[in-house]
């Protein structure tokens, strides 16, 4: 059978007249907008990883054909190539304005943290660290890792504003404070910490700070000596993968147990140093040195271009700069949000858009607060399960939250740690745009989403009259086609008599209300119910819409003694909690039938 709504790009290949032949009458498909020339897709998940930049790979590949040599050999091979690559090093160094003795060749960002936390708190007799709610997993287990070695980790939460202040940090100390570990830049939000006041404040209790400037490093470039420690990772910067660094400074010289034994050229990491992966990182610094400035302004305009398009649909962009605690009124399905607070989140979002933040420069030595990074947008899209709308959108390359988040079934930490309510994180996506992203692209996603977010708040909010056909579900746990079937009737007050009746079943991550009316039929044993008229509502991830399809079709066809049957809804892949829900919302829906009755 041919697809009636496909988000394949030979999407109008069926017609109406053949419609009409399989009997499904009058249907509205929908139509997602064409690709333009460009890319097959379009990519806006640089906050997870970035494209290595072309002078970049030049400057990795002559290293492969001609410093190749392990710089730790004392022939003459050795000895050139150790030219190279310590000049590459001294670059490093002076990108960050740190010596060339306090950077650290790592695997990446999250080897810098651990070697930093674990390192700094086993060389010590101090048995605590302070750290945030929001760090990046790396940060998180890290910590819960050292805890349960003995130590004591003290998380703390975000205020009622949504961030962490100096004051914050402060209230924590104690005698047996060890260390402090800040995320700068939030790789899910794209807020920022005053890591600075901080690390000023920390200075006075004697207390060093690591600083996870992942997220930081893309973007500006900042004087990492005002700190103890840094983490980040090439490939957040246009670079190569497997290579990051870890600063400690060197006076006064911070005590650090080291993690790896072995030999090598490095004192606190063994192993051999990689030569075309440092020669491509100091490549993509100076890459950003030279251009952070303008890409700042750009990335800005382009964040503006994209929330323009989707203002009007109700999107919000989730940060502590923008958006503060909800309202219980806000965790209602489908509820907007009142005349004159729209009117007020769309001023912020009006001057976030025309603002140009501000950022530390290291040679004027100007430091000006900026809360958020521009090129990492969290918006929540009311009524629209994230999951659903990136099923839908396959062609855009954008993310729920950060990579390393494994559990796809729970809402961001990063969100509901912020103060935002687990229905608002479940509707809520990242999307991060960078060096290569263009205004064309950003046009097409912006139709893209404003297409698809359309179709999926009609469905919540019942308006939509036709949605039928086969689609395809882009999620693990559905491999096979299902055929929703959502028939909307406006109810009005008088049309709610005692054959009338309603349901609904509420989670913070799905949703269904049904409205239907009853029609009684006469029989030789008695009476049978049938709905005569259905109307439905419903949010969720593809699973449930899918299940509460099978649920609907069984009302609208079936007596309603019928028993539902969702096995074909189950395999082996589908997660313990949506097997959990299926059973509840089966019978939910079996106990009011039963009672109606």
């Amino acid at each position: 059978m041919k697809r009636v709504w496909d988000i394949a790009e030979n999407l109008n290949d069926t017609t109406q007249s053949e419609l009409n032949q399989q009997g499904k009458g009058e249907i509205e498909l929908l139509k997602l907008p064409t690709k333009p020339h460009f890319s097959d897709m379009v990519y806006l998940d640089y906050a997870a990883t970035t494209p290595v930049d072309p002078a970049v790979i030049e400057t990795m590949v002559n290293a492969m054909e001609r410093h190749w040599a392990n710089i730790s050999s004392p022939h003459e091979l050795g000895a050139m190539t150790t030219q190279y690559v310590q000049e590459a090093l001294e670059e490093i160094a002076r990108h960050f304005n740190v010596t060339r003795e306090e950077i650290t060749i790592t695997s990446g960002a999250t080897e810098s943290i651990n070697q930093a936390l674990k390192g700094v708190l086993q060389a010590q007799k101090k048995r605590e660290i302070i750290t945030t709610t929001i760090e990046h997993k790396a940060t998180i287990n890290t910590v819960q890792s050292l805890m349960k070695m003995g130590y004591k980790g003290h998380f703390i939460a975000p205020n009622s504003e949504g961030t962490i202040t100096a004051e914050m940090i402060e209230s924590a100390i104690n005698e047996e404070t060890a260390l402090i570990s800040l995320i700068w830049v939030n790789n899910e939000t794209g807020d920022k910490l005053p890591v600075e006041a901080i690390a000023k404040m920390a200075r006075k209790y004697k207390i060093p700070i690591h600083i996870d400037a992942t997220q930081a490093a893309p973007h500006f470039q900042f004087d990492a000596s005002q700190f103890d420690l840094v983490s980040l990772s090439a490939h957040k910067c246009y670079g190569p993968k497997n290579i990051g660094l870890l600063y400690r400074r060197a006076f006064p010289k911070l005590p650090m147990q080291h993690l790896m034994d072995g030999s090598g050229g490095q004192m606190l990491r063994a192993g051999t140093m990689p030569n075309e992966g440092v020669l491509g990182f100091a490549k993509a610094l100076s890459l950003i040195a030279a251009n952070w400035r303008d890409e700042r302004h750009r990335l800005v305009r382009l964040e503006g271009l994209l929330l323009r398009q989707l203002l009007p649909l109700g999107v919000e962009v989730n940060s502590a700069s923008i958006v503060r605690k909800d309202s219980q009124d806000d965790q209602q399905m489908g509820q907007q949000s009142s005349q004159q607070s729209n009117r007020e989140r769309d001023k912020t979002l009006t001057d976030i858009i025309n603002s140009e933040p501000q950022f530390a420069d290291i040679k004027s030595g100007i430091k000006v607060k900026a809360e958020r990074e521009p090129g990492v947008l969290n918006l929540y899209l009311p009524d629209v399960h994230a999951d659903t709308l990136l099923a839908l959108v396959p062609k855009l390359a954008l993310a729920k939250g950060s990579a390393c988040n494994s559990d796809s079934t729970l809402p961001s930490y990063v969100l509901t740690e912020t103060g935002y309510d687990e229905r608002r994180a479940f509707s809520s996506i990242r999307v991060s745009v960078g060096r290569y992203t263009t205004e064309e692209e950003i046009l097409y996603a912006g139709e893209l989403l404003r297409t698809a977010i359309e179709f999926i708040q009609s469905i919540a909010k019942g308006r939509q009259t036709n949605w039928y056909g086969e689609y395809n579900i882009y999620d693990p746990y559905i491999e096979s086609l299902l055929s929703p079937t959502f028939i909307a009737h406006d109810f009005k007050e008088e049309d709610f008599d005692d054959s009338t009746h309603l349901i609904t079943i509420e989670k913070p991550y799905f949703s269904l209300s049904l409205y239907g009316v009853l029609e009684r039929s006469s029989i030789a044993d008695g009476a049978v119910f049938r709905f005569r008229e259905l109307s439905a509502k419903a949010y969720g991830a593809p699973y449930y819409l899918a299940l509460f399809q099978t649920l609907i079709t069984s009302l609208r066809e079936e007596m309603i003694t019928t028993h539902f049957k969702l096995e074909q809804l189950i395999d082996q892949k589908t997660p313990a909690e949506y097997l959990r829900d299926t059973i509840y919302i089966e019978r939910a829906l079996q106990t009011f039938l039963q009672d109606l009755q």
